[in-house]
């Protein structure tokens, strides 16, 4: 029986926010969950609590907290008023680490050597456990000589980050500072992106606005007893129990949030068919112009608008840049403070959660469209900049002529939204998580089949065998995807910029063509784009840390260059670009462009080189089949060897597709992508090269090719013209297309027709500037990533039939019935192989 959604009854009175609550820190690459920092922060401050951070007996944490920061704002206002010269920020500082946040043996120390890389930390503390670096004044990201090692240039927070890296688990946390900030750093070897927690010393010790909450929550984070002890080993600390904690809740959030997301596509699914002026989308689904999967895709889509703008808010990288001068500024702020309050997302998280909200008017959806509208083109009014991409229309139904009740579309916001805990309910934190982790919850979600049988009704159909991938357990873990790419990537960055810097080195990295052939949700090829991204980073400012924004500019230059998926789901396709988008999105520029880049198909089904159409159809393609006639497959074969033997060697010389295909394609690559005007015009002239006869005629030269492979072998070769006989490509028809002569339409039309359904990919066509590059590059790509097989290979019979004939796919009877079923719907004329080759059967993807 399928379940039904489950609209939010009652509401908890508590709810918590998944944000940091603080003027003056700042969590940068999910180091620690801002729910769990917050807990920290706000913990009952028992005796327990007090003997853990070393108190003596009756001393009250609180009193010890507010006495420590009356100190450090005295340190702080004596370091304002000095020269802030080395001797006085040594001073701070250490009167900081070893009186303030008691790490009482600080000391300072020699250079530490590791595999003769030099790491001058200068400073450790609880028996060298926590390394502690003093770096010059407020330039704590700038690279500095005296962090240096072999020559190269450095900056403090660079070499504290590359030093843990460096001890392999021997030390783990360590500590930066530079009479400014303040930041607490982990070990971090996959260099994925910026990971830290900063406080801004000036604005914590503020003397006109003293925060002394913000204080306490630093000092309860990076107090010198949350280290651990001198003799346990270094994962045997607070800090690591407390990240532990949180990746573990992670996961289960994750499980909640997969349930919360399936519910919210029920919700949008039911309301949008149970409005009353919503005839049109009935009569669509009624007359059969809008198939159930169909629906289903257009609701994934809206699904992943909302996420995408979840995130970007949570992120503060939805807007246009903020700009430095006054009355730009105030004109801004007024702008994003109109967003706020009339059209964010934020808003509608805050009346999902307020039963009284979900009532029968549909303002939350109409203003929800009237935002997506404005993402498309940008609205400065609200300082929203022109994305395109995901917002603008689509060959998927986008709802814009639809209306939903506020009971339905509030619920699905709700579920997207919220978690609800023991503890009450908690904001989905969108800012923190990974969006490989979000990938793992879509892809689960790629494998639901639509059930549209009741009067205004949307489920999804519970089959047996569908229990692994709608829990996502075949995901690969990131662990495994960061070894693969130690292994594989890590020696090609390092052999294409060997005895490069600067820009020549960020151009070799941006000239590299990545490939993941079964891409999913991209989590491979963003695992991949992080790691180019911080090296571009760093050979784009030698020496210096990078900055968020920084990071964010290279990962989506590198994302729009070198990334190249493919996958057989179209959805699958729809959802790696979203993940990209999420990651890559830089304030004020449009989304990048995709479309040539990520493409949907069967990799494992079609022309990899031109070269094989030259060849001519292999006699393989004629063996005889399940169902098909011994003795016709037998004449096929023979017809087509004949036509190759006739054929005169270098008759049709090697060739590559048409120059102006080819022009276009690489021109393509080479367009700028910073104003959404020359990312549409790019998409419109993607969509002109796809559309083009010279592609057209080549591509169909393909699909004659495969379909041989592809289509039944009933009968022989006769070829008549009054609809009689089966009609099977050769080489001559594939040589015949190729020179510009029209085969007979019976032979071409239900050839191409079987290599659509069967989602034929034809590898020089849809990425033909990477198999012909020109400038005297290498065709074809420098790496291929994937996910190793998950499963076992063999046809898992309720899954297959989940998605295409559930009557099958929930048969309780015998294995002998279960059989009779399949052979009654393949029968001999096959029509059941031909619904089983049906699009709308073959919907399922890879992984």
């Amino acid at each position: 029986m399928a379940r039904r959604p489950t609209r939010p009854k009652a509401r908890p009175a508590r709810r918590r926010e998944a944000k940091i609550a603080f003027d003056a820190i700042v969590i940068e690459g999910a180091l620690l969950q801002p729910e769990l920092v917050t807990r920290i922060a706000t913990s009952e401050p028992t005796h327990q609590l007090a003997a853990d951070y070393g108190l003596d007996p009756g001393e009250k944490l609180r009193e010890v907290v507010q006495t420590k920061f009356t100190q450090a704002q005295s340190l702080h206002a004596r370091f304002s008023r000095s020269d802030k010269g080395p001797a006085a920020l040594k001073r701070f500082l250490s009167s900081l680490f070893a009186e303030v946040f008691e790490f009482k043996d600080l000391s300072e120390t020699a250079p530490v050597m590791l595999d003769g890389r030099n790491f001058p930390i200068g400073h450790h503390a609880v028996a060298r456990r926590v390394p502690i670096v003093f770096a010059p004044c407020e330039a704590i990201d700038k690279g500095d000589k005296a962090f240096s090692d072999a020559g190269r240039q450095r900056a403090p927070v660079q070499m504290l980050q590359e030093y843990l890296n460096a001890a392999a688990g021997a030390v783990l946390w360590g500590l930066a500072a530079d009479g400014r900030t303040l930041r607490l750093y982990r070990a971090n070897p996959a260099m994925t992106r910026p990971a830290y927690i900063e406080a801004d010393l000036a604005v914590l010790f503020d003397a006109d606005s003293p925060r002394l909450a913000d204080f306490s929550a630093l000092w309860l984070l990076i107090h010198a007893s949350r280290f651990g002890k001198a003799a346990t080993p270094p994962t045997d600390c607070s800090l690591e129990r407390w990240r532990d904690e949180g990746r573990e809740k992670g996961a289960r959030a994750r499980e909640d949030l997969r349930n919360g997301v399936e519910q919210a596509l029920k919700l949008l699914g039911q309301g949008f068919l149970a409005h009353p002026a919503n005839a049109k989308l009935r009569d669509e689904l009624a007359k059969g112009t809008l198939l159930p999967q169909s629906y289903l895709d257009a609701l994934l889509r809206l699904v992943y608008r909302l996420i995408f703008v979840f995130a970007a808010e949570d992120r503060d990288v939805l807007h246009l840049p903020q700009p430095l001068e006054t009355p730009a500024y105030e004109v801004w702020r007024a702008a994003r403070d109109a967003y706020r309050r009339g059209y964010g997302l934020a808003r509608l998280r805050e009346l999902s959660s307020k039963r009284q909200a979900h009532d029968r008017n549909i303002d939350g959806w109409e203003g929800t469209k009237i935002l997506f509208r404005e993402l498309w083109h940008g609205q400065p009014k609200l300082a929203l900049p022109a994305l395109g991409g995901l917002f603008a229309p689509g060959h998927v139904r986008d709802f814009a002529d639809c209306h939903i009740a506020n009971q339905y579309f509030y619920a699905a916001i709700f579920h997207l939204a919220w978690l609800r805990t023991d503890s009450g309910l908690e904001r989905v934190n969108w800012r923190d998580m990974e969006t490989e982790e979000l990938g793992s919850v879509y892809e689960s979600l790629l494998e639901l089949t639509p059930d549209l049988s009741g009067p205004l009704s949307f489920d999804f159909i519970e089959a047996p065998g569908h229990e692994r991938k709608t829990t996502a357990s075949y995901y690969t873990p990131d662990s495994l995807v960061q070894v693969l790419l130690d292994e594989t990537l890590d020696p090609l960055i390092a052999e294409r910029t060997k005895g490069k810097e600067g820009k020549t080195a960020i151009e070799a990295l941006l000239d590299l063509r990545i490939i993941d052939p079964a891409c999913g949700s991209a989590h491979f090829l963003l695992a991949a784009a992080r790691r180019l991204a911080v090296r571009c980073a760093q050979f784009d400012k030698p020496g210096e840390a990078s900055s968020p924004a920084d990071f964010r500019h290279w990962l989506r230059e590198v994302a729009r260059r070198t990334l190249f998926g493919v996958d057989k789901n179209p959805m699958a396709i729809e959802l790696a670009k979203v993940a990209l988008w999420i990651e890559t999105v830089e304030p004020g520029k449009p989304l990048s462009f995709l479309d040539s880049h990520l493409r949907c198909g069967d990799s494992l089904l079609g022309i990899y080189d031109l070269a094989a159409l030259q060849m001519g159809i292999p006699d393989e393609a004629y063996k005889a089949l399940t169902g098909d006639v011994a003795k016709a497959a037998a004449e096929w074969r023979k017809r087509n060897k004949a036509e190759r033997e006739a054929r005169k060697q270098g008759e049709l010389s090697f060739f590559e597709p048409p120059r102006e295909v080819l022009e276009v394609a690489r021109a393509l690559e080479a367009v700028p992508e910073d104003e959404l005007a020359a990312v549409e015009a790019k998409s419109e002239k993607f969509r002109a090269l796809l559309a083009g006869r010279d592609r057209h005629r080549m591509e169909t030269a393909c699909d004659l090719y495969v379909a041989a492979f592809l289509l039944p072998k009933t009968e022989g070769p006769v070829r008549t013209v009054d609809g009689g006989g089966a009609f099977v490509p050769t080489s001559r028809d594939v040589w015949d297309k190729l020179a510009g002569a029209r085969p007979l339409e019976l032979i071409e039309a239900p050839a191409v027709e079987a290599a659509k359904e069967a989602r034929a990919f034809h590898w020089p066509l849809e990425f033909p500037h990477v198999f012909f590059p020109g400038n005297g590059r290498q065709r074809g790509f420098d790496l291929a990533l994937g996910n190793p097989p998950w499963e076992r290979i063999k046809l898992q019979e309720q899954e297959f039939f989940a998605a295409r004939d559930p009557e099958i796919a929930t048969s309780k009877n015998k294995a002998r019935a279960f059989d009779e079923k399949v052979e009654s719907l393949i029968g001999d004329s096959h029509d059941g192989a031909n619904r089983i080759q049906d699009p709308h059967w073959c919907k399922g993807g890879q992984s």
